[in-house]
């Protein structure tokens, strides 16, 4: 039953979070904050698909409020977490050293470490169960005929959106794509035994997942030229040869042009 399915999935994600909680609590292990991270992200995703197809009878804003502070505190050190990993990728391949930036991103992550332990020590896991029940309370109330044709709506009505936003080269479009491609991939993992009623059916899980990939690829260079253009304005900056990284920028720029005519050929085909 699709209603089961929804609840193993929500479950999934629950024992996740308490598997890696003492890791990220006490450790601040990446593997364990991106595995945190993801898991919270699919929650988020799936209390806004069941919003939807209960008709509001399922509150997402306030149910996932619990856990807000949680998914803000993991994102924000993930994300310089991801930007550290991907500079020294750089250092590598050009052969060149960047150690001012290197000690930005290494200051910006101990910043992030407070916000995380603070939301870490007021999330109470006990929650997570309190929701497993409220979201069975709530779906055993609609026939699973129903649930899976406003699924069905779902997705394909975001899917079309996909389309609509790729048409734009604004970098605010592109992220707002990349975000409806991820909770589509969440809602058709949840019920991928059902058939999907929308143009991309079959082979959507496969698709959907590659431009994921190269969309968080795509995301991760954004978010480094944006970085770099916040450490120019920063007092850290007084001192360093602007012009590598000026170069870096530009470098980083035109991969990102091409990554993006590849993602949209891709979307076309």
């Amino acid at each position: 039953m699709i209603e089961k399915g929804i609840k193993k999935y929500y479950k999934q994600q629950r024992l996740t979070i308490e598997k890696y909680s003492d890791k990220v609590k006490n450790q601040f292990d990446e593997e364990a904050i991106h595995k945190t991270r993801v898991a919270v992200k699919k929650i988020k995703a799936l209390f806004q698909m069941t919003d939807t197809i209960t008709s509001k009878a399922f509150h997402s804003k306030k149910e996932f409020a619990f856990i807000k502070s949680l998914f803000k505190a993991a994102g924000a050190l993930r994300d310089i977490q991801v930007q550290l990993a991907l500079l020294v990728y750089y250092e590598r391949k050009e052969n060149i050293l960047y150690p001012e930036l290197r000690q930005y991103f290494k200051s910006k992550i101990a910043d992030a470490r407070a916000p995380l332990s603070k939301a870490m020590n007021g999330f109470e896991t006990k929650e997570l169960y309190a929701k497993e029940v409220t979201l069975k309370t709530v779906l055993g109330k609609f026939p699973e005929e129903e649930i899976i044709a406003r699924m069905n709506g779902l997705a394909t009505e975001k899917l079309r959106s996909v389309e609509m936003l790729y048409k734009s080269d604004e970098d605010k479009d592109i992220h707002q794509a990349r975000s409806l491609i991820k909770q589509c991939l969440y809602i058709y993992t949840v019920y991928n035994k059902y058939a999907i009623n929308s143009k991309y059916a079959p082979v959507s899980l496969k698709k959907l997942d590659c431009l994921s990939e190269m969309l968080g690829k795509w995301h991760d260079k954004v978010v480094m030229i944006n970085l770099i253009d916040e450490y120019f304005a920063s007092d850290d900056a007084r001192l360093i040869n602007y012009k590598k990284y000026l170069d870096l920028q530009e470098l980083i720029a035109q991969e990102n042009k091409y990554c993006l005519n590849k993602i949209k050929n891709r979307i076309s085909e």
